[in-house]
């Protein structure tokens, strides 16, 4: 429901204005009677509209207070009058009203008048506020926008345009675009393309095109061109939007130049890559030759080593037969007819060679007999076990608790072992005897 003040100082047509415009259907909110009243009101009810009686007694007539209202409060208002005198018309116009209402009213005519009005009070509202963003948005964006007439001259230049080309505001009106471009070459070659641009009309198109600012210094601008027509299709003017790509384009050339140092030194890389590579591959060959040849010869001195070891325990087999046959012989062949011989008597000369005889014979059988093993002289196992028990210096007792044997049983095995070493009945000391026969 829209909310209405009627403001008027003949209380008859406000009750009448009252009534027909509830019956429509709108919210009176309030009646004035004078132009100070209507301003309080307003402020205190802030209503969508405002019919307002152009002629009021007081120091604030219709119009004074429609302005007050409009300044202060920004409400549309719809003037009623009977009045047609010039200077009042005029005086209503520069206030830009919704609408008027003649008075006496006729039927349609206000409810006509407040729908139009309160349409075009939104409409407004949406354009200013259309316009704002505009204005926000070209005022706050970062990049230059331009506007020029058909001989490219400017027209207006935004906040970033400004500061782009260090002018100050409103600096840049009038001006020429060639008046900022940085040489002669620079401006034929912007004519040409403004030529093309104004003859053929082509879609919105981007140049790259080299400007100078006001110090002097040199910029690099990518500028987005678009044409302006009139309503018969004729150019009027051109729009451009205009991007500052000094740095940009700077470091896209340094970012080129690094990377093409990069590609550079990756290519000479590459190369000292491949050339290790080569070599690597070179020395794996050579290592894998030298290694099937040391495995060769590993394998030939395994051979070799082998047919050694058979030899060398050939060897020693057939030396230790020779030793034992030898040792075997004197003891059976030899040994025994000198014993027989001694018992026989002999005269001093027999009894010398008799003793030197046996004095070289155990010197012959001597270094056989030491390293002659344990298995020559037929050693059991509990011999061999007790003797090797002796060669250590354990005593009878010790030998009988290690091996759990009555120390007797010792004895008989140490006797046994005394007489297959031939020293049965000798004072000759046992532990000894084994030490030199090892």
């Amino acid at each position: 429901m829209r909310r209405i003040l009627l403001v008027d100082d003949e209380i008859i047509i406000v009750t009448q204005l009252e009534e027909q415009l509830m019956q429509m259907g709108y919210d009176i909110v309030g009646m004035a009677s004078s132009g100070r009243e209507a301003v309080d009101m307003a402020r205190a009810l802030l209503p969508e509209l405002i019919l307002m009686d152009v002629v009021m007694p007081g120091e604030l007539d219709g119009i004074a207070a429609a302005e007050c209202i409009r300044r202060e409060l920004g409400i549309p208002f719809i003037f009623m009058t009977a009045y047609t005198d010039h200077d009042i018309i005029q005086r209503a116009k520069s206030l830009e009203p919704l609408g008027y209402i003649l008075k006496p009213f006729q039927d349609g005519q206000i409810t006509a008048a407040i729908e139009i009005a309160l349409h075009n009070d939104a409409m407004a509202r949406r354009l200013r506020e259309s316009e704002d963003r505009y204005r926000n948005l070209v005022e706050i964006i970062p990049h230059g926008i331009m506007e020029t007439d058909a001989e490219l001259r400017l027209l207006f230049a935004n906040p970033a345009c400004h500061r782009m080309f260090e002018f100050p505001t409103g600096g840049m009106a009038g001006m020429r675009i060639s008046d900022l471009l940085p040489s002669r070459e620079e401006m034929e070659r912007f004519r040409e393309k403004a030529r093309l641009l104004a003859e053929k009309q082509p879609s919105p198109v981007t140049w790259d095109l080299r400007c100078r600012s006001r110090s002097g210094r040199i910029l690099d601008t990518r500028v987005s061109w678009s044409h302006k027509l009139d309503e018969q299709g004729g150019l009027i003017g051109f729009i451009a939007v205009v991007t500052d790509v000094t740095e940009q384009l700077r470091f896209e050339k340094a970012l080129r130049r690094a990377h093409k140092d990069l590609e550079e030194r990756v290519e000479q890389r590459t190369q000292e890559l491949l050339g290790a590579n080569t070599r690597l591959k070179m020395e794996i060959r050579e290592r894998k030759r030298a290694e099937r040849e040391l495995e060769t010869k590993r394998a030939n001195l395994e051979e070799v080593n082998t047919a050694l070891k058979v030899l060398l325990k050939k060897r020693d087999e057939n030396r230790l037969e020779m030793e034992e046959k030898v040792l075997l012989n004197m003891k059976e062949l030899a040994l025994p007819y000198l014993a027989r011989l001694r018992q026989t008597p002999l005269d001093p000369t027999q009894e010398a060679y008799m003793e030197i005889l046996e004095s070289n014979l155990n010197d012959i059988i001597s270094p056989f007999s030491k390293r002659l093993s344990s298995r020559f002289w037929n050693f059991t196992p509990a011999e061999i076990k007790i003797a090797n028990l002796i060669k250590q210096g354990k005593t009878t007792k010790e030998i009988a608790a290690m091996l759990n044997l009555s120390p007797k049983t010792v004895e008989t095995h140490r006797k046994n072992i005394r007489k297959k070493l031939s020293i049965g009945g000798k004072k000759t000391n046992l532990r000894s005897h084994l030490l030199s026969i090892q």
